[in-house]
C-alpha cells in the first residue's frame, strides 16, 4: 500500500483537477441528453469521453501507478476502465440500472 500511495502522490495535482472537472461536466452534460431521451447521442458522447480522458497526463500516470502494483491488488480496475461504454449504455450506468 505504501508503494500505492507513493506513486499515487507523484500525480500531478493539477492534471488531477482537470480531469475532475471535466468529469464533473461530461456527467452533468450526459445526465442531460439521457433526461431528454437523446441516449444515442449520450453514448455517443460517453465512448468519446472514454477515449478523450485515458490520453489525459493524469490518466497516463494512474495507469502506470496501477501497472506497478498489479501484482498485489488483482481486482483492482486500470484506470479509464469504467468509461468503457461499449457493452453498456452509459444513460443506464447514470440512473444505476442496467
Amino acid at each position: 500500500m505504501q508503494e500505492m500511495q507513493k506513486c499515487l502522490n507523484s500525480i500531478n495535482k493539477a492534471d488531477l483537477k482537470k480531469v475532475e472537472k471535466r468529469s464533473i461536466e461530461f456527467e452533468k452534460k450526459i445526465r442531460s441528453l439521457c433526461a431528454t431521451g437523446k441516449r444515442d447521442q449520450a453514448q455517443k458522447e460517453a465512448l468519446s469521453y472514454g477515449k478523450k480522458i485515458s490520453t489525459m497526463p493524469a490518466m497516463q500516470s494512474m495507469k502506470k501507478c496501477a501497472e506497478k502494483i498489479q501484482g498485489l491488488m488483482q481486482d483492482m480496475p486500470m484506470p479509464g476502465q469504467d468509461m468503457d461504454f461499449s457493452n453498456r449504455h452509459a444513460c443506464d450506468e447514470l440512473s444505476g440500472t442496467d
